[in-house]
């Protein structure tokens, strides 16, 4: 009777051993769960969003003790931005780089952040996305399937064209390539030009076959593609600051534990302030090569400026009219 008690007593010591042993298998799989994802950039290898990109997989990979690891694909091969997004709103991409312009075109209220002429500089639009509203303009994308991580810097858009241009009236009549986006196009139309969408990649050809007289985007991007090529007159109105973000898909994040979503999140933050230094040390450079290169660069007189923000009016009742409440504490930021 004694030996059977101590079998059965020796049979339970076992199982709940093997019930021990088997439960913190488990949780050391799943703990050491391998994820390969995939981030979107259009600009290359050298480009200060492209190197912050590769920061943040870096830190990423780092942090996770190598469970997560993301590659980072630039040059647009994963698609334009606006293809980008929905590649991420379906899973078919896990992170991307972009532009606020086209996600504007899901969330509405995104519009209220780019408007024309809207920030005094840099730094006003900076002590913006690091304010409060700035984290809750964040976190709007979440409407589209998207997840805020981070916000990087674009500095300021201009127009540049294939013949001499002294201001902003001469851009009346030009066809004018801008970004995919309701408000760029009214943008332009509202200074008497004629907005065409294309790839960036593509605007030096466009201006070989006339298809446009030019574009407007930020230096480095105008550098970046060669757009100076076809282009060398670039007019300093930065008419528009247009941050853009770091972004996850939700349902990438959905597939993380609480734990690996925090350290993503945390790790954009970083890659974010680091592009911030990349991108102020890039704009510098840029104008000096270009200068070197033969572009000339115009200055518009602030009196120019007036006129093209006046212009523009109508188009913050148009696009923002809703949020009046958000541009309210844009300009008491100043």
């Amino acid at each position: 009777m004694k030996r059977k008690i101590r079998n059965i007593v020796l049979i339970a010591v076992v199982a709940l051993t093997v019930g021990y042993i088997y439960s913190q298998n488990g949780k050391q799989k799943e703990k050491q769960e391998q994820y390969i994802f995939r981030l979107a950039e259009v600009h290359s290898a050298e480009y200060p969003t492209t190197k912050a990109n590769e920061y943040f997989a870096k830190l990423v990979e780092e942090r996770t003790e190598g469970r997560i690891k993301i590659k980072v694909y630039a040059d647009g091969v994963l698609g334009e931005e606006i293809d980008v997004i929905e590649g991420l709103q379906y899973g078919g991409i896990d992170f991307a780089r972009i532009s606020i312009a086209p996600i504007a075109e899901y969330v509405e209220e995104m519009n209220s952040l780019m408007l024309p002429y809207l920030y005094a500089d840099g730094e006003h639009m900076w002590r913006v996305l690091t304010s409060p509203l700035g984290e809750k303009m964040l976190e709007s994308v979440n409407a589209a399937g998207l997840v805020g991580l981070a916000w990087y810097d674009a500095g300021a858009r201009s127009y540049y064209l294939n013949t001499p241009i002294d201001g902003i009236e001469d851009l009346k009549g030009k066809k004018i390539r801008v970004q995919t986006s309701s408000l760029m196009f009214a943008m332009c139309e509202e200074l008497g030009a004629t907005p065409k969408s294309m790839p960036e990649s593509r605007i030096n050809q466009g201006v070989i076959e006339k298809t446009i007289d030019g574009a407007e985007n930020n230096i480095s991007t105008y550098e970046a593609f060669g757009h100076y090529e076809s282009c060398k007159y670039y007019l300093l109105d930065e008419h528009t600051r247009i941050p853009e973000m770091i972004v996850a898909s939700d349902i990438t994040m959905k597939k993380l534990s609480e734990e690996d979503q925090e350290i993503i999140k945390q790790c954009g933050v970083e890659a974010g302030e680091y592009e911030r230094v990349l991108w102020n040390q890039a704009e510098q450079a840029a104008i000096h090569r270009l200068e070197e290169k033969g572009v000339i660069f115009i200055t518009p007189s602030e009196e120019m400026k007036q006129e093209a923000r006046v212009k523009n009016e109508d188009l913050y009742n148009e696009f923002a009219g809703k949020y009046k409440a958000i541009i309210d504490q844009i300009q008491e930021m100043k």
